[in-house]
């Protein structure tokens, strides 16, 4: 019994390795960014709709997950790529149906603005503390 306890991390050994708050929030966030698309599939009350948009947001919530748990720096990059991407690129689809007769401002802005907050929950990966914890795996 007492060589099984052993085995257990000490209480200093676990707060050595405790994530910053900027990565637990980006976490939280992102993953929460990832709960509308699955709610439209649920409005759409498609049984194959549901099931294909899990099995789509599986992939960026792995990719989330393995960067603020696992401390990977390759997933925390690809995540900061595909935000700064998906954003650009809705700058300029909104630039590009600007003048476009049937196009809809407030969709435009809402598309925009959820891609801001994305692109800042992943900016916080990048903060003093954040690059401080991701460095510590790489010794």
């Amino acid at each position: 019994m007492i060589e099984r306890l052993r085995i257990l991390p000490t209480k200093i050994e676990l707060m050595n390795d405790a994530r910053p708050k900027v990565v637990l929030i980006s976490e939280i966030v992102q993953l929460l960014l990832l709960c509308e698309p699955i709610w439209r599939a649920f409005q759409a009350t498609s049984f194959v709709s549901i099931i294909g948009t899990f099995v789509i947001c599986l992939i960026p919530a792995t990719i989330i997950l393995f960067a603020t748990r696992m401390k990977k720096i390759w997933a925390r990059d690809l995540l900061a790529g595909f935000a700064l991407i998906a954003f650009i690129g809705a700058l300029v689809g909104f630039g590009i149906h600007f003048f476009d007769a049937d196009w809809s401002a407030r969709e435009a802005f809402l598309v925009v603005g959820w891609l801001l907050i994305n692109l800042v929950a992943v900016a916080l990966l990048y903060t003093d503390s954040a690059v401080e914890w991701f460095g510590e795996s790489s010794k």
